[in-house]
């Protein structure tokens, strides 16, 4: 019995700092959707701060606390950035490729520069040891088991509550959504890179002692913390086919154009992202509605304040009075409303942002006629208080209860154009329709 609870305790101790690494893993992949393979080498990177700071330099224990996770954070941002980043649009194949690599040589690098094939760390507490029963519990022990306990609830707390965190959170939850709510792509990967390296980092540093510092230890931790992140859960006005989905997705800037220029304003923001654009004012409600499944309503539209930027976002309680069911059910998360409240929430995170100008992707899509007949009256209020509106539709009522003028696409193409008084007779437009 005694030898078991021994094994166990063993395991616990090991356990926690593979935990924590895996918990590095996971915020890099649920931010990024990328597995970051050169994580064990952060980790590594870690172990050596923790060696120099204690060993060379004489310092406290403390300090490498403080320094190191900082440190490897601030180093694995600056990967991203300087070498990942430009291989974003590169095949899969290359992307793996480069990360296995990058551990690679991080881990060789240490292999060259020092000779020993294992670097002692001294324990962070050396007292007297507790006794449980017949088992021994060390004093470091407990330290590495609750330290690392306390790291990954602090992280996790961060996460979920912290500002910065958000636009991580809405990556992971849905990155197009993400986008639609004004968050950079580029930022909010290098922030995830930098909190995944951080954790990293400072498991590495509650490593060092346990496990020494080598080469080895960069397989070791990422074998393990792949395990565990598996484990705990890694994880389109015209016809349908016309283009009008493929049409309005480009200029928000969700999927790449190919060819022609999108004007804002006056601008060419062809070549801008998702998110700029949806700060500049152009926001889009997509038919699919691209919600954050476990996000409440009043924190999903919270979110979308992130778009205004320097414009002033509406209260919650505007976006409530527009759609009253919203403000009944404020509380619960989005993937629990009924289709017709998620479009409610859709409309209500545009708002939040304080578009100029608001496109609606074939909001009638799915619901019932009565919702229908809402949607269509918030709309026109929404027009009423002076919001530009890009109205994708399908249904030929709803087209003519709203718009001035209309743009009929038929095969990507667009195959008539006029005041909408003019689209009731025209022949093109019935041909579009109901060809």
């Amino acid at each position: 019995m005694t030898e078991l609870a021994l094994i166990f305790l063993g395991g616990l101790k090991f356990g926690s700092i593979y935990a924590l690494a895996a918990l590095g893993l996971v915020v890099i992949h649920k931010a990024t959707r990328t597995v970051n393979f050169a994580h064990g080498s952060f980790v590594l990177v870690g172990a050596f701060g923790a060696f120099y700071i204690q060993v060379d330099q004489g310092l406290p224990a403390w300090v490498a606390y403080l320094l190191v996770p900082v440190a490897v954070g601030i180093f694995s941002a600056a990967i991203e950035v300087v070498i990942l980043r430009p291989l974003r649009r590169a095949d899969l194949f290359t992307v793996v490729s480069a990360r296995v690599f990058l551990g690679v040589v991080i881990s060789e690098a240490f292999r060259l520069t020092y000779k020993a094939e294992i670097l002692a760390v001294p324990s962070t507490f050396t007292g007297a040891p507790f006794f449980i029963g017949p088992v021994i519990l060390t004093q470091d022990a407990l330290w590495t088991i609750c330290g690392a306990i306390a790291v990954g609830m602090a992280a996790i707390a961060i996460f979920r509550h912290a500002k910065a965190a958000r636009g991580m959170r809405a990556m992971a939850a849905n990155h197009r959504g993400a986008l639609l709510c004004g968050f950079s792509v580029d930022k909010t990967y290098a922030l995830a890179w930098f909190f995944g390296g951080a954790i990293a980092g400072i498991a590495g540093v509650f490593a060092a002692p346990a496990k020494g510092v080598s080469p080895e230890l960069s397989i070791i931790v990422i074998a393990s913390a792949f395990v565990a992140a598996v484990i705990g859960g890694f994880d389109s006005l015209g016809a349908n086919g016309a283009g009008k989905t493929t049409a309005v997705e480009a200029i928000a800037g969700l999927i790449p154009k190919a060819g022609g220029s999108v004007r804002f304003e006056g601008r060419d923001i062809s070549s801008h992202q998702a998110g700029r654009i949806a700060k500049a004012g152009l926001s889009l409600v997509p038919q699919w509605r691209e919600l954050f499944p476990n996000f409440s309503v009043q924190e999903t539209l919270e979110i979308g304040a992130n778009a205004a930027g320097d414009r002033k976002a509406p209260e919650l309680e505007d976006i409530y009075r527009l759609f009253p069911k919203l403000g009944e059910r404020r509380k619960q998360l989005a993937s629990s409303l009924s289709g017709g409240e998620q479009q409610m929430l859709t409309i209500g995170r545009s708002l939040m942002a304080a578009p100029k100008m608001m496109v609606f992707d074939e909001p009638s899509a799915g619901l019932a006629i009565g919702i229908v007949k809402s949607m269509v009256a918030a709309i026109k209020a929404i027009q009423a208080r002076g919001v530009s509106v890009l109205l994708v539709e399908q249904n030929l009522d709803i087209a003519y209860s709203v718009a001035t003028r209309a743009i009929v696409i038929s095969a990507g193409r667009v195959a008539w154009t006029g005041p909408m008084e003019e689209a009731r007779q025209s022949q093109a437009v019935r041909e579009a329709f109901f060809s």
